[in-house]
């Protein structure tokens, strides 16, 4: 299998720049895996997991915002607002999941205050009335 050029970047850094085997990213219509000689094309990538198999024969793992994917003879470019490693992306996922139990947890809270406030207007409404009797 034949190598080719990867450049992965951000805006404030070059997140990766070498040879690899392979790239496998995600896009709109699904995931795409390019390899050496690949046609030349430009294409949107989505968030989520890619990876790269590295001149060592090591799958790495990365995380990337929306971007774009650029395939030229001279090498294939990513150009994302956000790139992060795989450590990092468990990260994100672990804090991702957390912070989605705390958000049904203040809805739960938030629903239960609902619902006493509801309650204690009802009887509130219901003191007046006898009052007027």
């Amino acid at each position: 299998m034949k190598l080719f050029k990867l450049v992965i970047t951000t805006p404030d850094r070059v997140y990766y720049d070498g040879e690899v085997y392979s790239l496998t990213v995600n896009q709109a219509d699904g995931v795409t895996q390019v390899l050496a000689d690949h046609a030349n094309a430009i294409g949107l990538i989505i968030k989520g997991r890619c990876n790269y198999v590295d001149a060592r024969n090591i799958k790495r793992y990365f995380m990337t915002d929306d971007g774009i994917l650029s395939i030229t003879k001279d090498g294939v470019t990513i150009t994302s607002s956000i790139v992060q490693s795989e450590k990092a992306y468990e990260k994100a996922v672990e804090d991702s999941e957390n912070e989605r139990i705390k958000e049904i947890e203040r809805r739960r809270k938030s629903r239960e205050e609902y619902v006493r406030s509801k309650l204690e207007m009802a009887k509130s409404l219901t003191g007046r009335k006898n009052d007027k009797k």
